[in-house]
């Protein structure tokens, strides 16, 4: 939920951004953008949560899909 993060409300975000991206993640073939953006809000959002784990987790999966991008 993008307008929660720009709204500063980033736990009521977590919840909706994972929601979404498992979504996403899951379709045999996803919006690559949707997916990206998925991504960066969530980095986004554990970064203000203090949780930099959490965020290297889904910097890990955009450096991937940036490596290999889908045809």
């Amino acid at each position: 939920m993008p307008t929660l993060v720009w709204q500063g409300r980033h736990r009521e975000a977590e919840s909706h951004l994972l929601a979404g991206h498992g979504i996403l993640a899951a379709q045999a073939k996803p919006s690559m953008n949707w997916l990206q953006k998925a991504r960066e809000d969530l980095i986004t959002v554990y970064q203000a949560l203090g949780q930099p784990e959490q965020a290297a987790r889904y910097r890990t999966e955009l450096a991937a899909a940036a490596e290999n991008p889908s045809p």
